[in-house]
């Protein structure tokens, strides 16, 4: 969990280009422009701040994205698949 929060904390803050070369391995047929632009809107919507902690609101919101998708059977209860992060 440090070395994902760690992680977490580094896509926030690092420049676009910074990230985009470390994850161009993962998508060789983007051009890194595009991934820089993609991790530059990322990082301006905001989407790896706060901490590692999966709020329960947070939660419920993505069931009802993968619910209403069809990705999912069933619900499951947030005290079945989250828990507190380690101190």
């Amino acid at each position: 969990m440090r070395a994902f929060a760690s992680a977490k904390e580094w896509v926030g803050r690092a420049s676009p280009e910074e990230v985009a070369a470390k994850e161009a391995s993962f998508f060789p047929e983007i051009d890194i422009a595009v991934l820089a632009a993609a991790v530059r809107s990322y990082q301006a919507l905001g989407c790896w701040d706060g901490g590692i902690e999966i709020p329960r609101n947070l939660y419920e919101q993505a069931l009802n994205v993968f619910e209403w998708a069809g990705e999912i059977a069933r619900r499951h209860a947030y005290e079945e698949v989250c828990a507190p992060p380690p101190a």
